[in-house]
């Protein structure tokens, strides 16, 4: 595999290292990860990925890693020594899509490949919808791993890139034969509940146990930071208290709250389904850095193929970091996997499969893959 680095973000350093690692015999595909603040212009990008004749998907996060440390801006390029069978799926902002005929149309009536790249656009309101549709139809033999791209401002823009240039409100599919294993954990302690969501719709909460959403989580969070929501803006403190969904047999998953609307309801990153029971949750980055380094050892225990020539591929939610602040490079090292190179990005939730054959979108979660051909 060949990875390069690209610190300045801009249009001409793009253009120098797509040049480099297309030019080598043995790259047969293009994985671009690149951040949202890259002082670029996106007419002149999108016009450059149409040009590209080898298959290429990404797309555009809050940060990207590489080797323990964030680039914002940056952009890394991942020359595959496997041509990947890549496909967008639009429509992921519309509650009408058909994504069963999408995925046959796109596919076939059989997935072809060991492991599914997955990239998404972050504001697009049908991910989850999206993600069982595709998980029913490709199977559970396949691993997939991915996450949202977009900003922080979850401004709906292109954030995917592909050979049809940058794309919204879809997702970008990376079919591959590479061997794939996968480490997901998130640290995440119960502080109160379980609540059950008594009324919601999509990513938005509006009652727990029959009371309005913000109400009950207003009384256990300012309890036990002894701060008040009055004081500050929302999430500068539901950062640190995010709802966690039961999962049988799992840890759960985790959704961040991150606006408090009107008329007393929690949006969330992420569905928040009517009659789920949620706790409220905290964490400490002692927690969360014990956590990440259990998902990196997963992922090296599962991963049975030789591993010379693969890569590590590290989905870090940003608002995960944002929480561990200074403590971050402690995480990004602990996930380090020896004679691996790391690369990733700084994601607006997180898409992977486990060993309980299951498709989720995370929130505040570390997702560690191996891949290699």
């Amino acid at each position: 595999m060949i990875i390069e680095l690209e610190q300045t973000g801009t249009l001409e350093g793009l253009k120098a290292v797509l040049e480099h690692v297309t030019q080598q015999p043995e790259v047969r595909g293009l994985q671009i990860l690149a951040s949202v603040n890259n002082p670029w212009p996106a007419a002149e990008v999108d016009a450059l990925l149409k040009e590209l004749t080898l298959p290429v998907f990404g797309g555009m996060f809050t940060g990207v890693i590489y080797e323990g440390q964030v680039y914002d801006p940056g952009t890394i390029i991942v020359g595959l020594p496997q041509a990947p069978t890549v496909r967008v799926i639009k429509g992921l902002d519309d509650p009408t899509t058909d994504f069963r005929a999408a995925l046959e149309a796109a596919f076939g009536s059989e997935c072809v490949g060991k492991t599914i790249i997955t990239y998404v656009d972050c504001t697009a309101s049908q991910i989850e919808a999206f993600l069982a549709v595709l998980f029913n139809h490709c199977g559970s033999d396949r691993k997939y791993i991915g996450g949202g791209a977009g900003a922080l401002d979850f401004v709906p823009r292109p954030y995917l890139m592909t050979n049809d240039g940058l794309v919204q409100g879809a997702a970008v599919l990376a079919l591959t034969d590479m061997t794939c294993s996968i480490g997901v954990s998130h640290g995440w302690r119960p502080l109160a509940g379980p609540y059950r969501i008594t009324e919601s719709e999509g990513h938005v909460v509006k009652t727990l146990n029959g009371r309005p959403a913000f109400e009950v989580y207003r009384e256990v969070v300012e309890a036990h930071a002894k701060k008040s929501f009055d004081d500050m803006p929302f999430y500068d403190l539901s950062k640190f208290y995010p709802f966690l969904l039961g999962r049988v047999g799992a840890e759960g998953v985790v959704r961040d709250p991150v606006t408090n609307n009107p008329d007393g309801s929690l949006l969330c990153v992420g569905d928040m389904p009517v009659n789920s029971l949620v706790d409220i949750v905290t964490g400490t980055p002692r927690w969360m850095i014990q956590a990440a380094t259990k998902a990196a050892t997963i992922a090296t225990k599962d991963f049975q193929s030789e591993r010379a020539g693969g890569m590590t591929l590290l989905i870090e939610c940003i608002s995960r970091s944002l929480c561990l602040g200074e403590d971050l490079p402690r995480e990004l090292e602990a996930v380090r996997i020896l004679d691996l190179p790391q690369v990733g990005a700084l994601t607006i939730g997180e898409i992977a499969s486990t060993k309980k054959y299951c498709l989720e979108f995370y929130n505040k979660t570390t997702v560690v893959g191996i891949l290699a051909s």
